[in-house]
């Protein structure tokens, strides 16, 4: 069951997400959540597996930032209901689209996000593959 969570409830999360190299502290993750930020959880079972966290870019994009789903409950459509309820509240709140950047190295992202309707708008080169962001966008 998704749902509106905390900013703790996510970080709980993210430090359960191998791939993510809990890079953030919680304080760096509370600076990221400014006004109009939306962070979403997922729980099953009564455990939360799962965090999506996005804020506004400007009145008319919204930017997913960050997220990701424990790897025991991957496969379960965990990240899927995120991204769908993001979706749903960011044109609650007027937002004409979403914005995302990932990396070839989130393949299972690429493929949702593509799956889902996001077009490829463009690549911000770092130097090697595995560091490039891979921009995407969908209109809500």
């Amino acid at each position: 069951m998704e749902r509106v969570g905390t900013v703790e409830e996510a970080f709980e999360v993210f430090l359960k997400v191998p791939e993510l190299d809990q890079y953030l502290s919680l304080e760096d993750m509370r600076k990221r959540v400014i006004k109009g930020s939306i962070v979403l959880v997922s729980e099953h079972q009564g455990e939360i597996v799962g965090f999506k966290i996005g804020y506004p870019l400007n009145t008319t994009d919204f930017y997913s930032w960050l997220g990701g789903v424990v790897p025991s409950k991957r496969k379960l459509g965990v990240a899927k209901g995120l991204l769908k309820l993001q979706e749903k509240l960011a044109a609650e709140h007027s937002f004409k689209n979403i914005v995302v950047k990932s990396m070839n190295r989130f393949r299972s992202m690429l493929l949702m996000l593509v799956a889902n309707g996001y077009d490829i708008t463009g690549v911000e080169n770092y130097g090697h593959a595995e560091g490039e962001r891979i921009c995407f966008k969908k209109a809500i």
